[in-house]
């Protein structure tokens, strides 16, 4: 090989090289430029005042959240406490209510046997008529009639 085919080669090489650089260069500056117009950064950050003041306003919302829930805790002891009384005394009633109707029971047959006894009162009850005579003395004629009521086995 010649010195001039050394040169040659070498500048043939270095030709290349930097034609190689400008070429990945301008692939890389399309690829930006591609990659810009397919999503434009057209919103521009959040500032971070903004992003303070809104993490404080979840905060004091995150306190009121906190402040109804024990609130709406307490109403639910409230009222499961609330609903376990009801539930006793409806158990309570519940026995009152079994004793009253064992008491009707009862009183419907006493009633029965009174009623029934003072049928056969009734039924053994007698009426006798007494006729006297009329007056010898005074001129009327009419007859009075009295009745007398005796019930058997009564107190006369």
């Amino acid at each position: 090989m010649s010195v001039t085919s050394n040169r040659l080669r070498r500048t043939l090489t270095l030709v290349l090289a930097v034609a190689a650089l400008l070429l990945g260069f301008a692939a890389i500056r399309a690829a930006s430029a591609w990659t810009a117009e397919a999503a434009p950064l057209v919103v521009s950050p959040t500032a971070a005042k903004d992003i303070e003041a809104k993490l404080t306003a979840e905060q004091a919302r995150t306190l009121e959240l906190e402040a109804q829930i024990a609130t709406m805790s307490g109403q639910a002891d409230e009222l499961t406490t609330a609903l376990r009384v009801a539930q006793e005394r409806i158990v309570t009633d519940g026995g009152h209510a079994d004793q009253l109707a064992a008491d009707l029971a009862a009183a419907r047959e006493r009633l029965k046997k009174l009623e029934a006894a003072i049928k056969a009162a009734s039924a053994q009850r007698t009426v006798t008529v007494v006729r006297t005579p009329p007056p010898s003395g005074g001129g009327s004629t009419a007859q009075v009639e009295h009745e007398t009521e005796h019930e058997g086995g009564g107190d006369d």
